[in-house]
């Protein structure tokens, strides 16, 4: 999370912050679970389910919430760690709309220095299926138990995504 985003955006950035920390810290868990069930989850699925609680929370067109993820595209970008960070799959699902069209194409210029420009091939199953895909992967994270637990806003936003089935 970045402090100066939080300071600047209030609320709409915390809430997004801690929604992609909280699926992460899922992720992470999943991760460890040997289950095959678990194992059987596609890759960069944490992006897809940011990806589409950003199109459902924010509007690519709105000032407000241009700019607030403009500045966060570019913080995430400009920090230069090769250390993961919870959390930063949200430039990711940002990049995802835009190269699946979702979300207009004056993004592509925050991105023009990343190596793979097309969208995540991996995910191609859970754009098709974006329901049955939002479902599962909604109430896998509702279900999965976290210590803390994940925040309010995160379970509300997941619940929203959960009933798209």
């Amino acid at each position: 999370m970045d402090p100066g985003l939080a300071l600047s955006y209030g609320v709409p950035y915390v809430h997004l912050a801690a929604f992609a920390i909280d699926v992460d810290r899922v992720r992470d868990a999943i991760e460890e679970d040997e289950r095959p069930e678990m194992l059987a989850l596609p890759m960069a699925w944490e992006v897809f389910l940011t990806a589409l609680h950003l199109d459902a929370r924010f509007d690519p067109e709105e000032d407000p919430d241009r700019t607030l993820l403009e500045e966060l595209c570019q913080s995430l970008l400009e920090e230069g760690s090769d250390e993961p960070r919870l959390g930063q799959q949200i430039g990711f699902a940002i990049h995802e709309l835009m190269a699946r069209e979702f979300w207009p194409p004056h993004w592509r210029p925050l991105f023009r220095r990343w190596k793979q420009q097309g969208a995540i091939p991996e995910l191609d199953p859970c754009w098709e299926d974006l329901r049955t895909w939002a479902g599962k992967l909604s109430q896998l994270c509702l279900d999965f138990p976290l210590d803390p637990p994940m925040l309010d806003s995160t379970r509300e936003a997941l619940e929203a995504l959960a009933v798209l089935r």
